[in-house]
């Protein structure tokens, strides 16, 4: 029971991202001209580093899950590599990835699958390593750090 608990949370910490990427994104529109390349270069990789993050995710979901469950899952492609195009494909594949984990029940987010780099891990555990990626990342953006 702790377990199923502990993972409801990090879905909405997951769910968090959303808007810190959106208030990221909110920010990149207003200062487009006044932003420095070396701040919107730094966005793009940590955007597309989000992006890569959802896509390995989901395909694990897919391997993992039963493909009723996993069939709405999208990902759609950025029209462009800037801050604004980018948010919105990793905040529309984040959103589909939500809407399935809000569907499964306690015995799916037991389910073991496999990643290359995560040889055994449940989708309880991918949602909680989901999450790690994003504090860092996120975090990084929100702080401005250009370090990566």
């Amino acid at each position: 029971m702790a377990d199923l608990l502990e993972c409801l949370l990090q879905i909405k910490g997951l769910r968090e991202t959303v808007s810190r990427v959106l208030q990221v994104r909110s920010r990149a529109a207003a200062q487009a001209s006044d932003a420095a390349p070396e701040a919107k270069e730094a966005a793009c990789r940590r955007l597309e580093s989000l992006v890569a993050s959802e896509r390995k995710w989901q395909r694990f979901f897919r391997e993992t899950l039963a493909e009723w469950r996993t069939a709405g899952l999208r990902s759609p492609q950025p029209a462009s590599r800037s801050v604004l195009d980018l948010a919105d494909a990793f905040v529309a594949a984040r959103l589909s990835t939500l809407a399935m984990l809000d569907e499964c029940d306690a015995r799916e987010l037991s389910v073991t699958g496999a990643t290359a780099d995560r040889p055994r891990t449940t989708v309880a555990d991918a949602v909680a390593a989901m999450l790690a990626n994003d504090a860092d990342v996120v975090g990084r953006m929100v702080t401005g750090s250009y370090e990566d």
